[in-house]
């Protein structure tokens, strides 16, 4: 995580702890999960975005992660592990999807596979969580839950 300007966090601080942990976290978790199936796939049940400062959403939790899990895919790649990852953002706010939607747009790319935004009620829990999945794959995955973040591993 870059250098962070802690006058850009005031009035969420909780915001910047959750960016602290994914980019502290998110990094070994991935290179795990990256050496033992073919792809990673990340869902954040709630994404937002949420009193963002940053014009482009770099201050949000899902572009954070997103940047991480980047790094992360080209550090597995020169480890010769070459792995699709896929992130699928929710947001059941209509006002909040719209702007995940485009950003997720903007994500999409063939080295790191596809963003996705869904909008609707998401209930956290596995078995929800692979049907939505099914809506992008038929492929079978592992979850990993902490707390209202997925990572998974098919």
């Amino acid at each position: 995580m870059p250098k962070v300007n802690l006058v850009d966090y005031a009035g969420r601080e909780q915001a910047y702890v959750k960016h602290r942990l994914l980019a502290e976290y998110l990094p070994p978790l991935a290179y795990k999960v990256g050496s033992a199936w073919d792809s990673i796939v990340y869902v954040d049940a709630f994404s937002g975005p949420w009193k963002t400062n940053c014009a482009d959403l770099a201050d949000s939790s899902f572009a954070v992660a997103i940047d991480t899990l980047r790094n992360a895919q080209a550090g597995l790649r020169e480890k010769g592990k070459n792995r699709r990852i896929d992130c699928i953002l929710i947001e059941e706010d209509k006002k909040a999807f719209k702007q995940l939607q485009t950003f997720a747009a903007s994500q999409i790319a063939p080295s790191f596979g596809c963003a996705c935004s869904l909008w609707f009620r998401f209930r956290p829990s596995t078995s929800s969580l692979r049907r939505t999945h099914q809506i992008h794959s038929s492929l079978s995955f592992s979850i990993l839950k902490v707390g209202r973040t997925f990572l998974c591993g098919r």
